[in-house]
């Protein structure tokens, strides 16, 4: 099982990454990180779960990850890109 009882927001972190590589093409995990304001252990953790599902592919070179978008990618944006974060309004 990927996603935990908060999927909406793990899929809409997974959606801001493919939007990320989109514009950039390849990132290192820690460019990934620094660009959408998450540490370092979060990036990876969902590049490694996004790689397993095809979302991504990743290229080793040293210690760097390399990341850019997988085969399956574009299906996944179209599928979910209706879904946004649901905004708290307080009286």
């Amino acid at each position: 099982m990927f996603f935990d009882l908060s999927y909406g927001v793990d899929i809409i972190l997974m959606i801001r990454i493919m939007e990320y590589l989109k514009r950039s093409q390849v990132s290192t995990v820690s460019g990934l990180a620094r660009a959408l304001g998450i540490s370092k252990r979060t990036a990876s953790k969902y590049v490694r779960m996004m790689n397993v599902l095809g979302l991504l592919e990743v290229n080793v070179v040293g210690k760097a990850w390399y990341v850019r978008l997988g085969p399956k990618a574009d299906a996944f944006t179209h599928l979910f890109s209706g879904l946004r974060p649901v905004e708290v309004i307080a009286r």
